[in-house]
């Protein structure tokens, strides 16, 4: 996996739009972003603490989702930030305030 920037990003979305069939398009455009997002997370891992990366991946699937309750386990979450499950266990309790 190449990291890709902002810039670079944007320059093969400009690229793709003039250039290619519709369909190409938003099939490099899913290429592009998944490219992207990877490179972020990857950058992510390693300049942010477990309990941010955690509140961060909640607002996300909060926002996705609509509704300020989605079922999730810890495992999975976990699984998603590359964190072992305790550590997820430990920041979700300070991250939790009673309804």
């Amino acid at each position: 996996m190449r990291l890709v920037s902002v810039d670079q990003a944007a320059d093969v979305v400009e690229d793709i739009m003039v250039n290619v069939s519709s369909r190409e398009a938003q099939a490099r455009l899913v290429g592009v972003t998944n490219e992207f997002y990877a490179g972020q997370s990857t950058a992510c891992n390693a300049i942010h603490s477990v309990e941010q990366r955690v509140a961060h991946w909640l607002l996300m699937a909060q926002d996705r989702m609509g509704s300020d309750q989605f079922p999730l386990t810890q495992t999975f979450v976990a699984m998603m930030l590359g964190a072992s499950r305790p550590t997820v266990t430990v920041v979700a309790g300070t991250l939790h305030r009673p309804a």
